[in-house]
């Protein structure tokens, strides 16, 4: 059967949205994957226009378009359709099919922009609330800081896995409880797969002496980006990668603006089908800071859930 899914760029910043948050109800999940489900292709070339999305970089829509047609399983239908079409239609209020589009944060800063896929009903979206979002990872600290073909996979497979789990369940959960279940779940995992570690995602107090320590149990490769693209090209099925997720947007209690901040998790994933395997950054005593310390590698390969 033919598929069908657009994938829509929708600025929301107006709206009162959360982001990473989930509104629909469990029991109206099978329903909404009956539908056709929208993927909106960007002209990448267009000058910015009021109501559409820019993407950061210019291949993301590719690299979007090609996951969907690989691992796309929840809608039988899916199509692509241009983002003034998709506006039009979500305008309007369409409501015959779902969507999947790209949204910036609402508290991104100017270097540190956080990006959102929604997955959502028409209706819900022109009622100024999503069905479900979920973060893409960040990039920060990478020698090549555009999206990879790796991250855009994993969070369309994860995101398929969780909203499954929330209608067997009929319980909500957010991205990141799910992936602490996960990794409870897949840990025994990691000794079947290489580690491969970005090096420039580290703390400057991480040495190959600590990485060896805290990886005595598990196999793992220090490398720069490319290095590591070029590993996952050639054999993803026994590798695993270390992202970080922003977790979290809360404000600290002595910020007198109530300034937002970022809680960064740190995630193993296995790159073959996408699980997690182990995640830190939920816990009392986790460190939530951007850099990537020993404890946090020690904490991931232990796959424990830290409360």
């Amino acid at each position: 059967m033919k598929k069908l899914i657009m994938l829509c760029s929708l600025a929301l910043a107006g709206s009162s949205v959360q982001a990473q948050t989930i509104n629909v109800d469990p029991s109206a999940l099978g329903d909404m994957f009956r539908k056709p489900l929208v993927v909106e292709f960007p002209d990448t070339n267009a000058r910015p226009r009021a109501g559409v999305t820019q993407y950061p970089q210019k291949d993301l829509a590719d690299l979007i378009k090609a996951a969907v047609d690989d691992l796309w399983k929840l809608n039988a239908k899916v199509s692509f359709e241009d983002q003034d079409e998709v506006k039009k239609n979500l305008d309007r209020g369409d409501s015959r099919n779902n969507y999947l589009f790209l949204t910036k944060h609402p508290d991104f800063k100017k270097d540190q922009e956080v990006w959102v896929i929604n997955y959502s009903r028409g209706s819900s979206v022109k009622e100024g609330k999503v069905d479900y979002q979920i973060y893409l990872p960040e990039t920060k600290g990478r020698s090549n800081k555009d999206f990879t073909k790796t991250d855009v996979r994993f969070i369309l497979s994860f995101m398929q896995e969780h909203m499954k789990a929330i209608q067997k369940s009929g319980k909500v959960s957010t991205p990141g409880e799910y992936m602490y279940q996960e990794a409870e779940k897949n840990c025994k995992l990691l000794k079947e797969r290489n580690i491969l570690v970005d090096r420039g995602t580290l703390s400057k107090s991480v040495d190959e002496k600590a990485l060896k320590k805290a990886f005595r149990k598990v196999n793992f490769t220090l490398a720069d980006s490319k290095g590591i693209e070029k590993m996952l090209d050639e054999n993803s099925d026994t590798c695993a990668y270390i992202f970080k997720y922003p977790g979290k947007f809360q404000s600290y209690t002595n910020s007198a603006f109530g300034e937002k901040y970022i809680f960064w998790f740190k995630l193993v994933v296995e790159t073959q089908n996408y699980r997690v395997m182990g995640v830190v950054g939920d816990g009392r005593k986790d460190n939530v800071m951007f850099e990537t310390e020993t404890s946090d590698l020690k904490a991931l390969v232990e796959c424990e859930k830290k409360k």
